[in-house]
């Protein structure tokens, strides 16, 4: 449970912090109330990222985040909806808004 002061407001963080493994695969993710829902940070190795069908919630920034100086390319995503977010992709400080429907390489 929330604490009392966060309850009702966005939470400032991350809901789900993807850094390292050798296949990540998340397909039917929701999320209400955190900033930023999933936040991919990988540096090098050999790990790949699977997202799909992916919604976002009110008191959002991004649905999925991809942290800047991380390695690019190894995270496929596809049917991400905004839905109450202000983008669906923050790719290392590019963001994306609407619907993303075909998978994208981030």
């Amino acid at each position: 449970m929330l604490p009392e002061a966060l309850r009702g407001s966005a939470y400032p963080g991350v809901g789900l912090l993807i850094t390292t493994g050798a296949a990540v695969n998340v397909t039917g993710w929701h999320s209400e109330n955190v900033d930023r829902p999933i936040f991919v940070n990988i540096s090098g190795g050999n790990t790949t990222v699977q997202l799909f069908q992916i919604t976002g919630g009110a008191n959002c920034s991004s649905v999925v985040t991809r942290q800047g100086g991380s390695t690019a390319n190894v995270t496929v995503l596809g049917r991400i909806h905004p839905n109450g977010c202000t983008n669906a992709i923050n790719n290392g400080g590019t963001p994306t808004t609407g619907l993303i429907v075909d998978n994208t390489k981030i």
